[in-house]
């Protein structure tokens, strides 16, 4: 009887069992994330930045680590990738780097969301 995860029958299996199509999810899911969090962090915030420093509100350090740190969101595609290659996992390799890049997601969009709300609610205790 064969081993179903040898490396064998993984190679004999058609491309579209292979994985291809998770690697795409995770891939694409932070990789859409981190262009999402870099263009909000380059572009949106700090031109809110000028408006919130006028009430002579400190910006939170959420929003600080948002507009400082978005390039880190570009670490998340790349973690996709060498889970997908080199990760653990064997045969569930492929699962892990699609739930990894889903999760990247999730995470980014909450770090984004409550990044650009939490200075309009410190506004809205000054005014």
């Amino acid at each position: 009887m064969n081993n179903p995860y040898s490396v064998a029958v993984r190679a004999s299996l058609p491309p579209a069992s292979r994985g291809y199509g998770l690697l795409a999810v995770g891939v694409l899911s932070s990789g859409l994330t981190a262009i999402v969090m870099t263009a909000i962090g380059f572009f949106v915030v700090p031109q809110f930045q000028e408006v919130f420093t006028s009430f002579g509100v400190a910006l939170p350090w959420l929003t600080r680590a948002l507009i400082h740190g978005y390039g880190w969101a570009w670490i998340a595609p790349v973690l996709v990738l060498l889970q997908w290659f080199r990760g653990p996992g064997g045969l569930y390799r492929p699962h892990l780097a699609a739930v990894l890049g889903v999760l990247a997601m999730l995470g980014g969009a909450l770090v984004t969301v409550f990044g650009l709300y939490l200075p309009m609610f410190q506004i809205g205790a000054v005014v």
